[in-house]
């Protein structure tokens, strides 16, 4: 069967032509990865139609939020966050629906458990320093902004921290807020 003169290849005469017949073996073997390649295919064609569901329900809450219609919105990002638990688009969304709903709070403790898995996202701190801010947590307000100086200065948060330092009455923090805004300006200005 495996003799050099045959070279792994065994033929035979069928109505006096010569004609090749392969080895079951390697059938089998390109059944077994035809087969493979089948499930593969199969496979990226679910995935691709769970991308392009989880997109369209993205838009659809985009819409419904947009539209002014946010008990609505607020279900869909909810199935959107059941999709994936981890996106922080859908958090903040979600946040904002809440907040037009008129529960702030609710809105502050989804945007808490979204700092969880993404400490340094500045615009769910903003926005968590906004609610705050909203809720009379001045102190709470502060504290995120610090977060957003500490991971992306710019203009808007220490602006923003600088008056809540005023309105605290923490002179020296808001010196020291106003001479940060002070040095960043004119580091983007030359």
């Amino acid at each position: 069967f495996f003799s050099s003169r045959r070279r792994h290849t065994r033929y035979i005469s069928v109505t006096g032509v010569q004609t090749c017949a392969l080895p079951i073996s390697a059938s089998v073997v390109a059944l077994f990865f035809g087969f493979k390649g089948y499930l593969r295919e199969r496979e990226l064609r679910a995935a691709e139609r769970n991308r392009q569901a989880f997109f369209d329900l993205f838009l659809k809450a985009r819409s419904y939020s947009a539209s002014g219609e946010y008990a609505a919105a607020r279900d869909v990002w909810e199935q959107v966050l059941r999709h994936d638990h981890d996106n922080v688009i859908a958090r903040v969304e979600l946040s904002e629906c809440l907040e037009a709903n008129g529960d702030a709070r609710e809105a502050l403790r989804v945007l808490d458990t979204t700092r969880l898995s993404s400490r340094s996202s500045a615009e769910v701190l903003f926005r968590a320093a906004e609610l705050n801010k909203k809720l009379g947590n001045k102190t709470a307000a502060r504290d995120n902004l610090a977060l957003v100086i500490e991971s992306s200065p710019n203009r808007h948060a220490l602006e923003q921290a600088r008056d809540l330092s005023e309105e605290l009455g923490n002179i020296d923090d808001a010196l020291e807020r106003s001479e940060e805004h002070t040095s960043e300006l004119s580091h983007t200005d030359i």
